[in-house]
């Protein structure tokens, strides 16, 4: 099935945007997924505090770790500063956007944005901290492998909204639902049976491993680990939170529509401080 780009994945009509609260749109990691309110705003504090934790220790390390046989710097510590501000931003004007029963989706927009500050970071990390330390091409086909995962994983789920957005054939798209279910039995099977297999040889056969050019050592281990984890990172943010932004998107799109759909007052949908605002829309 090849995405027709006359149709626009924001520009679906109202009634349109209704088909992706009819039919599930998580089949690859299960279909009784289900969006939950966020938790309180204590534990969100703590969660964002981590959060940056992590983010300034991998910067300060890029920085001050004496183990990295190279020059360069991925992570300056400018860019945590800039990343700081620039997230501010965000937070400050989705909370000054946010109103009533779709805070929720506001919340899902800040979340989906932090975990690709992540995302990046991460991968940011891993290039400093394993250049230069494992075989090339080890390293060269660890993030082919990433880029590979993230373009399939992006392109099934742009297909999937299509297809549930515009009501396109679904034979074509249940096909193309069993490739991709293909695909990702071999990263939650194939892919860590392969990591299994590379420990036993490293632990029963090591002169295979030199022959190969892997050392085993620890770098090669934390490299061999970061990849799975960056896709599965990945796999988050397309999986698990993409769909709850589609269709929050809808829901600010058509606040009135979605409104009357879901039976609320003005009161509930938009909240007391915002009603009088929302009578001009």
């Amino acid at each position: 099935m090849e995405i027709n780009m006359k149709k626009s994945l924001f520009k679906a009509s109202f009634e349109q945007s209704l088909n992706l609260l009819d039919v599930p749109i998580y089949n690859v990691l299960g279909d009784d997924f289900k969006s939950r309110q966020i938790t309180s705003k204590r534990v969100k504090g703590i969660s964002l505090i981590i959060v940056f934790g992590f983010l300034f220790v991998i910067s300060f390390l890029s920085k001050k770790s004496n183990h990295f046989n190279h020059s360069y710097n991925f992570l300056p510590m400018w860019l945590f500063v800039l990343t700081v501000i620039i997230y501010s931003l965000v937070v400050f004007y989705t909370i000054k956007k946010e109103y009533g029963l779709l805070k929720k989706y506001s919340q899902f927009l800040r979340i989906d944005i932090l975990m690709v500050i992540s995302i990046i970071y991460t991968i940011l990390f891993v290039i400093q901290a394993f250049l230069n330390k494992i075989p090339i091409y080890l390293f060269v086909i660890g993030f082919i492998l990433v880029i590979i995962t993230t373009f399939l994983m992006i392109r099934h789920k742009l297909k999937h909204f299509y297809s549930v957005l515009y009501n396109d054939d679904k034979e074509t798209h249940n096909n193309m639902i069993k490739y991709y279910k293909i695909f990702g039995i071999f990263f939650y099977t194939v892919l860590p049976i392969l990591l299994i297999i590379y420990y036993l040889f490293k632990w029963f056969k090591p002169d295979i491993l030199v022959l190969l050019g892997i050392k085993t050592s620890r770098f090669t281990n934390g490299f061999l680990v970061s990849i799975p984890l960056i896709i599965v990172m990945i796999a988050m943010v397309v999986y698990k939170m993409w769909p709850d932004l589609m269709i929050g998107y809808y829901k600010y799109k058509y606040s009135e529509e979605y409104r009357v759909f879901e039976g609320k007052s003005k009161e509930e949908w938009y909240g007391e401080k915002d009603n009088d605002a929302s009578t001009s829309k």
